[in-house]
């Protein structure tokens, strides 16, 4: 959105609450990722076509294999099926409490919905920036600024582990 946004303004904003209607450019934000964290294609291939068929069908062990699948919030998955027609906003308060539980009698681990993960780094995110230093595209300080914002230091080394 950054770069097609006119008049560009930087601003803290809390992600995923999806009512919040009052700034167009945050909405339309929260939609792009909608759009790109849960593809329409890839929703319909995980729903059963009879739960597909007819509005507010689908069934909760459904919501969340979906949820499960693309490791979203409950509320990012229900406004995204509720903007493909698929439910309506009834499916909110259903799964407004109780959440971990439901996931937990379906089998499925439990550690999405905990705290924990805030700077977790899932990627390549070192590795693109270690390219980017040894093909001279940034500075070594620059670089280090980089990898060190996420806790990363390239210049301590693991320890031997007495393995060769």
């Amino acid at each position: 959105n950054l770069f097609i946004q006119d008049h560009f303004s930087s601003q803290q904003c809390i992600t995923g609450l999806f009512d919040n209607h009052t700034d167009i450019e945050e909405h339309k934000a929260d939609l792009f990722a909608a759009n790109l964290l849960l593809p329409r294609l890839g929703i319909y291939e995980l729903i059963p076509e009879s739960e597909r068929l007819m509005k507010n069908k689908i069934s909760t062990e459904t919501i969340f294999k979906i949820q499960q699948y693309y490791s979203v919030s409950i509320k990012a998955l229900i406004y995204r099926l509720v903007e493909l027609d698929l439910t309506d906003k009834i499916y909110f308060e259903k799964y407004s409490s109780g959440i971990k539980n439901l996931a937990r009698s379906f089998g499925y681990d439990v550690k999405l919905y905990e705290e924990g993960n805030c700077n977790l780094v899932i990627g390549d995110y070192v590795s693109l920036a270690s390219k980017l230093y040894h093909n001279k595209k940034i500075s070594e300080s620059y670089y280090l600024e980089l990898v060190n914002a996420i806790g990363f230091d390239p210049y301590i080394k693991d320890e031997p582990n007495g393995e060769e």
